[in-house]
């Protein structure tokens, strides 16, 4: 690996994917250096002023999410489990969508208690490279992703956990092993961390030029008027406002749940059009939600035609797509909306930009809110009040805001690269470092 030695001597190391390992190192299963044990299988009852348990849903890449530990009640723990954490115990999740996953326990959280977790502490391994070895790619999406995908269900037992593999330098060596990566992974983590701030900021200032380019138009000199509407504000003055039903033909929202059942998707059909298949303007082929002719014949009524708005009503509100020549003749989906424009009024894709921009995606979140069954209805999407600048301005608006997104797109491209970079490097790093690929036993550190 570039700018670090790699050690003198090497020998087989007998294990097919660890190859090759420095001379005086071993390799040993977990169950050697460490002891397990279950956590609590059932909670007991919660307590505001009880000991903290830590569970499954708390732990997330070796930290613990400390803003949803639960507290409990310690007269009601089964104290003769041993469910009490000491500093440096390292909790691993047992089952769920995360098993596997681990973290070392730190200070700020001994004696608090384990839930459905195993609890593996060090006994003849240093515990911070024992906890960097569990979350290694090699260990984490290697040896455990094989053994929690045996069952059905995603799930590991300590048997499972206790014959993971690791390669085995000498104590004071995993120690110096394990204090170079904390440094080197924090100095990544900040890099990482300033580029999404970075990435944040972007977005940021791209949603407030497109706002201001919707909202105000292109040219900044033309005099103001108020809107009469409060959250719009003050606009163009030769600019006009109106409801969206007066200058729409229709807005229909998807079929009733009784219209359409999920029993009647088929692979290879005419694509339905629900609020997930809507993403940054753009309508998506789900292939799993498709349906036959028979299908279509019964719902014809909510075909799509070339330049219809298909609005989310349920979920992210205001999430919106426009039809396409490849959408035309798909079908409105039960949780979607289309909205079919007076195109002598209204041009598609102005409206389209008028729904990406947060002043309406929050009135229209907070009309859902209030309504009945917590979506939105045609009659609040009709209420809604548009922008109508003249045919010509709403075109050209339409054009800024997607030379906006381009750039946006091509800025945010670079940064994500960069991130997904330094991910990998991390990743390296650790996986090198672990298994004596590299010697950073002379590394200084400040």
């Amino acid at each position: 690996m570039g700018g670090y030695l790699e050690y003198p001597e090497y020998k087989d190391s007998g294990v097919e994917w660890l190859d090759k390992i420095p001379a005086h190192w071993s390799h040993v299963r977990v169950k050697y250096v460490g002891n397990i044990r279950y956590g609590l299988g059932e909670p007991p009852p919660k307590l505001d002023d009880g000991l903290p348990i830590i569970r499954a849903t708390d732990i997330y890449r070796g930290t613990i999410d400390g803003s949803r530990v639960q507290r409990v009640d310690p007269d009601k723990v089964p104290w003769s489990r041993k469910p009490e954490l000491k500093a440096n115990d390292i909790l691993v999740v047992r089952s769920g969508a995360y098993t596997g996953d681990s973290a070392i326990v730190p200070e700020e959280w001994a004696g608090s208690v384990a839930g459905y977790d195993m609890v593996l502490t060090a006994t003849t391994a240093d515990p911070k490279y024992l906890a960097i070895n569990l979350l290694s790619k090699h260990v984490l999406e290697g040896q455990i992703y094989l053994a929690k995908t045996r069952a059905a269900q995603p799930h590991l037992n300590a048997e499972e956990l206790g014959s993971v593999v690791i390669a085995f330098p000498p104590l004071d060596e995993q120690q110096t092993i394990a204090r170079f990566l904390d440094y080197k992974t924090a100095q990544i983590d900040a890099l990482i961390a300033k580029k999404e701030t970075l990435l944040a900021k972007l977005a940021e200032k791209h949603t407030a030029l497109i706002s201001q380019a919707v909202t105000k138009g292109l040219d900044p000199t033309v005099p103001l008027k108020p809107s009469g509407i409060e959250w719009l504000g003050d606009i163009p003055a030769h600019w006009d406002v109106a409801k969206l039903l007066y200058v729409s033909e229709s807005i229909q929202t998807g079929p009733f749940g009784s219209q359409l059942h999920a029993d009647e998707y088929i692979e290879g059909g005419t694509p339905i059009v629900n609020p997930a298949d809507i993403y940054e303007g753009e309508l998506l082929l789900n292939p799993r939600t498709t349906v036959t002719d028979e299908v279509v014949e019964r719902l014809s009524r909510h075909k799509l035609q070339l330049g219809d708005i298909v609005l989310g009503r349920r979920g992210e509100i205001g999430r919106a797509g426009l039809v396409k020549e490849e959408n035309v003749d798909w079908l409105c989906g039960s949780g979607s909306m289309r909205i079919r424009l007076r195109r002598e009024k209204l041009e598609p894709t102005y409206l389209l930009s008028q729904f990406s921009i947060p002043k309406v995606a929050g009135y229209l979140t907070l009309q859902s809110v209030g309504s009945t069954m917590d979506n939105l209805s045609g009659s609040i999407v009709g209420r809604l009040h548009v922008l109508l600048p003249p045919l010509e301005e709403q075109n050209q608006i339409s054009e800024a805001v997607q030379q906006i997104r381009e750039e946006m797109l091509i800025s945010s491209s670079r940064i994500q690269d960069a991130i997904a970079k330094l991910k990998e490097y991390r990743t390296a790093l650790i996986t090198n470092a672990v298994t004596g690929k590299i010697d950073v036993r002379d590394v200084k550190l400040p």
